[in-house]
């Protein structure tokens, strides 16, 4: 999530106890680090280190486990005190997601979340409300929630994507591009992407906005991406050859043979040596 701040940030908002009065925040570093922050008679911890990654208790009672934990903001929304928190898988496959603890008074601490996102999160604060939303991107319409102290999230219409006509195949020859799905996002060539594909545009589209990383041999562009945490049963490749203006895609569905479009017979020869390193763990 955006802004993200690590356990020595934290120490730098002892401003907590001070918005806040009755919180106290206390930190530990040792190889199990800790996070402890009581406030309203009620205490959050979050030990780390075991074999199982972070474990978030409130009150004594685990309420969530993940390899990464982090606390972020505290503020105020509607007169309740809310705690801002990511939790992440671990590795570089997905953005930790955000979830809320919230102390409304007279009653226990809420949980809400984390949200089902694997993509960066932004987190805007207004004295009813927070809302948490995902930028737009190549093959994906941006996600956005809302959450208040009395209801908790809610997710509404995000922003649309929409490719631009500013970019192309000259601009492709920029070599700025360092993910293939970067490529829906130039109308020219986004255009011959979803004719090739035709009706499996959706598929591909979300194959190829995985993890991924792109590059250039000569004038043939070549991206790959794979599926989160499912690298070895899923993945695509995205060809473009520039001076073609053409594109060239394949992909392998989970436990499924691996889809060419168009036949391969119709791949100039160095697209064609690059599908066959890409498909080469399948063999």
């Amino acid at each position: 999530m955006e802004n993200k701040i690590g356990s020595a940030s934290i120490l730098k908002r002892l401003s907590f106890s001070i918005i806040f009065g009755c919180a106290a925040l206390m930190m530990t570093s040792a190889n199990a680090e800790r996070f402890e922050l009581k406030m309203f008679g009620h205490e959050v911890f979050v030990a780390s280190g075991g074999p199982e990654g972070d474990i978030l208790k409130i009150d004594g009672r685990e309420v969530h486990k993940n390899q990464i934990i982090t606390f972020e903001e505290l503020v105020t929304v509607d007169g309740v005190a809310v705690l801002i928190g990511s939790s992440a898988k671990g590795g570089n496959s997905c953005d930790g997601a955000p979830f809320v603890v919230s102390f409304p008074a007279n009653s226990n601490p809420r949980i809400d979340g984390p949200l089902e996102t694997c993509y960066p999160t932004t987190m805007a604060a207004s004295p009813s409300q927070l809302e948490f939303s995902t930028a737009a991107q190549p093959g994906s319409d941006g996600e956005k929630w809302i959450w208040t102290p009395a209801d908790g999230f809610k997710q509404v219409a995000g922003e649309k994507f929409a490719a631009t006509s500013s970019k192309g195949w000259a601009q492709l020859r920029e070599r700025t591009v360092t993910h293939p799905n970067e490529l829906l996002g130039y109308k020219e060539i986004a255009d011959e992407i979803n004719r090739i594909a035709g009706s499996n545009r959706k598929t591909f589209e979300t194959m190829i906005g995985g993890v991924g990383s792109a590059e250039s041999t000569g004038d043939l562009f070549v991206g790959t991406s794979c599926t989160p945490h499912n690298c070895d049963a899923e993945a695509a490749i995205l060809i473009a050859s520039i001076p073609d203006k053409r594109v060239y895609l394949a992909w392998k569905p989970e436990t499924e043979k691996i889809v060419v479009l168009p036949p391969v017979k119709q791949w100039p020869q160095n697209a064609k040596n690059a599908l066959l390193n890409w498909s080469r763990k399948w063999k």
